[in-house]
């Protein structure tokens, strides 16, 4: 399906699955350097505690050890930490962790996206 957009372009479903939208954007417009241009639209988004329990498993994923008993000089051995329990516990650090942000108040209230197109609507209109 090929649908026109008001800039004059085209563009036409190239691909997708669950998480991305892929459309393949061509221009009307003489030669253009990229005669198509691949578009990208997110249709699912992680929220801020996903994104942080992702930055914890992208520093901890390497490094991260678990005890593993004790060689035969009696240290401590260590082995990997599996991506199960790698992610277990970025998970629950990020679930405390928002937790924790909640109870002191380091959450921000922001307006809905139409209450502040209200509010501009508001005040240039002198209705403080």
């Amino acid at each position: 399906m090929t649908e026109q957009t008001s800039n004059g372009r085209r563009f036409s479903a190239a691909a997708g699955n669950e998480f991305w939208d892929v459309q393949a954007l061509r221009s009307e417009f003489g030669t253009a350097r990229e005669p198509v241009k691949i578009i990208m639209h997110e249709r699912q988004m992680p929220d801020p505690r996903a994104r942080f329990a992702m930055a914890c498993i992208e520093r901890w994923g390497m490094v991260c050890a678990m005890p593993d008993g004790e060689d035969s000089g009696g240290r401590q051995k260590l082995r990997p930490a599996t991506v199960s329990e790698i992610t277990e516990h970025a998970c629950a650090c990020a679930e405390a962790a928002y937790d924790q942000f909640q109870k002191r108040g380091w959450f921000i209230a922001v307006p809905s996206y139409q209450e502040l197109v209200d509010s501009v609507k508001d005040q240039e209109n002198g209705n403080d």
